[in-house]
């Protein structure tokens, strides 16, 4: 998790895999109250970097359909499951320390 404060309010950013991780946010989301701002984990991201993609598994396209049925990331998920697409969080990390 990031932690940064803009304007005198603290914003919590949250870097995970976009896999499989939002269900973390989510629980994260209810259980603290915090409104956790994903980090990272969009569909430019699944975009941008498609060539470190990685085809989805059974298991992940239950996770994004349970996701989707809770009306949680929904963006994300449909694009993950139309394009048959995941991708891991420290591919993202990895090449923007890199840069």
């Amino acid at each position: 998790m990031l932690f940064q404060y803009l304007c005198g309010f603290k914003a919590v950013f949250y870097s995970t895999h976009s896999d499989d991780e939002p269900f973390i946010l989510k629980n994260l989301i209810e259980k603290t109250r915090i409104a956790f701002v994903p980090l990272y984990m969009d569909v430019q991201q699944l975009i941008n970097y498609k060539q470190y993609c990685k085809p989805l598994e059974k298991n992940d396209r239950v996770k994004a359909n349970s996701l989707l049925e809770f009306h949680f990331y929904d963006e994300v998920m449909e694009f993950m499951l139309a394009n048959n697409c995941k991708l891991e969080q420290e591919i993202i990390s990895w090449l923007y320390e890199r840069n």
